[in-house]
C-alpha cells in the first residue's frame, strides 16, 4: 500500500480510463474498462464500483472523476452527456462517498480535466493563461466498439445551457440536424464524405458551425472588432471565405496580424513575423505594424534576422548573440551617430583606439566602427567614413576583434 495515492478515472462514452497518481504526479497501474453498450446506473455502477474499493483498498486517499458535458457546482451531471443519458442528474460524488466516508470524491468535466491536466503537468505548465481546446474521436468508428455518436467537435461553451450545447457543438446535435436535411441517417465519416462531396446541405451545417465558433472569439476577446477585421481583411486582400489550409504563407501571415490586430491589443509579440514571405507582403505587413505603433499606447516586440524590417519599424533594438545581450540602442543612434571608418594599414595605426567599438582588416584596407561617426570626420578628416547599417554594426561586435 502506498501513501497519498490518488484515483483518476476519465469517464467516456466508450470507456472508462484510471490510473494511481503518485504524490508527485507519477502515474502508475493504468487500466480502463468498457462502459460502450451499458444500459442504466445499476450496471455503470457495477463496472465503476470495484475500481474504486480496489482504489481504497491500494491506499487512495482522493478519487478525482472526469465526465462529458456539463457538471453543476455541486456534482451534478447536468447535461451534454449524449452516450451516457443515465447519468443525467446523478450525484456520483455523493454516492461513493456515501459507500467510502473516508474517500474524497470530486469531479468536472472531461474537457476542463484535459486543459488543468496541460496546465499543470503538459504542454501549458507555467503558462498563466492556457485555452485548450479538445476534440473527441467519435466523428465516425476509428476504434471498434467505439459509439457513432459519441465525441464532441471543438471547443465547448460548458456555461451555456444544456440545449445550446448540444444542439450547437455536440457531435450528436450535427448528425441529427444533417440526418434530418438529408433524409439519411448519417454517421460520422457519411457526414466527412458527404463534405468532400461538395453536398450543399452538408457544407452549409458545416458553415454555421464553424460561423458559431466565432462566439468563440468574441468570448475570449471582449473587445473584438469584427468591423475592422473584416476592413483589414479587405486591405490585405485575404478572402475571407478560402480554406486556412489553401491560403499561401503570406496570406496566412496577414491573417494573423489581422486576427492580433482586430481584439484591441497594446502590445503585439511577433517571432519572424516577414520570414520566407515576398518583399510586396513583407511591405503590407511592415506598413500595418508601423501604423500600429503610431499610437504611443501601442508597442511591438519583433524577433527577427531581417535587420531591414528592423530599420522600418523598430524603435529600439536589442541585439542577442547565443543567448547573450551584445548591445541595447535606440535605432537611430546606431543608424545616425555610428560610422564605419575604411583606411590603409599605415593610417590604422595611427587611430585612437578609444574611437573604436571593433576592426577588422580586408585584403587592401582596414574597417573599424566608430561611436561617434561627426567626432571621427572632424578627427581623421582623410578617412572615409560612412553611416554604419544595423548589419555591419552587428557582423562588426561579432566578428571584428576589440581594441
Amino acid at each position: 500500500m502506498q501513501n497519498n495515492l490518488s484515483l483518476s478515472i476519465d469517464i467516456g462514452g466508450t470507456s472508462a480510463k484510471y490510473a494511481y497518481v503518485t504524490a508527485d504526479g507519477r502515474l502508475t497501474g493504468k487500466n480502463s474498462f468498457s462502459t460502450s453498450g451499458l444500459k442504466n446506473l445499476d450496471e455503470f455502477y457495477q463496472r465503476l464500483l470495484p475500481v474504486i474499493d480496489e482504489g481504497f483498498a491500494c491506499g487512495a486517499v482522493n478519487a478525482g472523476l472526469s465526465c462529458p458535458g456539463f457538471i453543476h457546482s455541486d456534482g451534478l451531471c447536468m447535461g451534454g452527456v449524449e452516450n451516457l443519458p443515465y447519468l443525467k442528474g446523478v450525484d456520483i460524488p455523493g454516492f461513493l462517498r456515501q459507500r467510502n466516508p473516508s474517500l474524497k470524491v470530486s469531479i468536472m468535466n472531461d474537457g476542463t480535466a484535459a486543459a488543468l491536466g496541460e496546465y499543470w503537468l503538459g504542454s501549458g505548465r507555467g503558462s498563466r493563461v492556457l485555452l485548450c481546446i479538445t476534440l473527441g474521436t467519435g466523428i465516425g468508428r476509428p476504434y471498434p466498439g467505439s459509439h457513432f455518436q459519441s465525441g464532441e467537435i471543438g471547443y465547448s461553451d460548458y456555461s451555456s445551457s444544456e440545449e445550446y450545447l448540444e444542439i450547437d457543438y455536440s457531435t450528436l446535435g450535427i448528425l441529427k440536424r444533417a440526418s434530418a436535411l438529408t433524409g439519411s441517417q448519417l454517421d460520422g465519416f457519411a457526414f466527412i464524405q458527404r463534405i468532400r462531396d461538395n453536398d450543399p446541405c452538408c457544407l452549409q451545417l458545416l458553415e454555421d458551425w464553424t460561423a458559431k465558433l466565432g462566439r468563440v472569439l468574441k468570448r475570449i476577446y471582449p473587445s473584438w472588432d469584427e468591423p475592422g477585421y473584416a476592413a483589414l481583411l479587405e486591405r490585405l486582400g485575404v478572402p475571407p471565405d478560402q480554406k486556412l489550409s489553401e491560403m499561401s504563407k503570406g496570406t496566412r501571415t496577414k491573417l494573423s496580424i489581422v486576427t492580433a490586430l482586430s481584439h484591441g491589443s497594446r502590445l503585439l509579440v511577433l517571432d519572424e513575423p516577414t520570414s520566407g514571405l515576398d518583399p510586396v507582403v513583407r511591405d503590407d505587413i511592415l506598413d500595418l505594424l508601423w501604423e500600429f505603433v503610431q499610437d504611443e499606447q501601442n508597442a511591438v516586440l519583433i524577433s527577427s534576422h531581417i535587420t531591414s524590417d528592423l530599420e522600418k519599424v523598430a524603435d529600439y533594438i536589442v541585439f542577442l548573440n547565443q543567448g547573450r545581450v551584445v548591445f541595447e540602442k535606440p535605432k537611430d543612434e546606431l543608424r545616425y551617430r555610428w560610422g564605419m571608418l575604411r583606411c590603409g594599414a599605415e593610417r590604422f595605426r595611427t587611430l585612437d583606439q578609444a574611437d573604436l567599438v571593433a576592426w577588422r582588416q580586408q585584403d587592401y584596407e582596414y574597417e573599424a566602427l566608430v561611436y561617434d561617426r561627426e567626432a571621427a570626420h572632424k578627427k581623421y578628416p582623410d578617412a572615409l567614413i560612412d553611416p554604419a547599417t544595423i548589419d555591419e554594426i552587428m557582423l562588426m561586435h561579432i566578428r571584428g576583434e576589440k581594441p
